[in-house]
């Protein structure tokens, strides 16, 4: 299979293609935690009026609607983030890592959401949220060992 297919790309671990991997498999979800960021503040501010109506919807869609924000924060920023920077690079291997990363990032959406705050005396929440992030980092260890700790150097599909 041609590397232009994302087939193997080896490349060495300080190469330009693994540190430009590196950097952007950190960046790739900043949209995604910037607007959960975002939505802490939505239960303050969306009483007042705003004149920013992306900001009213978001805030409506992330409070009143979490299951559909998640769905929707998702979709854009990996569909279609994801499928631009691999028609951009040629290889699709940027989902792979994050679908050991996902879960829990979801998971700390449902957490820190405005609802939830209720359920912060509870440690059943958090212990769950711990064992998540514990298993999420078993298999990203998993993951970039068979990828011998680079950034995109295969695509598994």
């Amino acid at each position: 299979m041609g590397a232009w297919r994302g087939g193997y790309r080896p490349h060495n671990h300080l190469s330009v293609q693994n540190i430009t991997n590196g950097v952007l498999c950190i960046f790739a979800l900043l949209p995604s935690c910037v607007l959960v960021c975002w939505l802490d503040g939505c239960e303050s501010t969306h009483r007042t009026a705003s004149v920013d109506p992306v900001w009213d919807a978001w805030c409506t869609l992330g409070v009143h609607h979490p299951i559909a924000a998640v769905n929707v924060l998702f979709f854009l920023n990996i569909s279609v983030g994801f499928w631009i920077v691999g028609l951009l690079q040629r290889s699709f291997w940027l989902i792979d890592p994050y679908w050991t990363l996902l879960p829990p990032l979801i998971g700390v959406f449902y957490h820190r959401h405005p609802n939830a705050v209720a359920t912060y005396d509870s440690a059943r929440p958090r212990v769950a949220l711990m064992l998540v992030w514990v298993w999420s980092a078993r298999l990203t260890h998993s993951y970039f060992r068979r990828e011998e700790w680079k950034f995109g150097q295969r695509e598994d599909w």
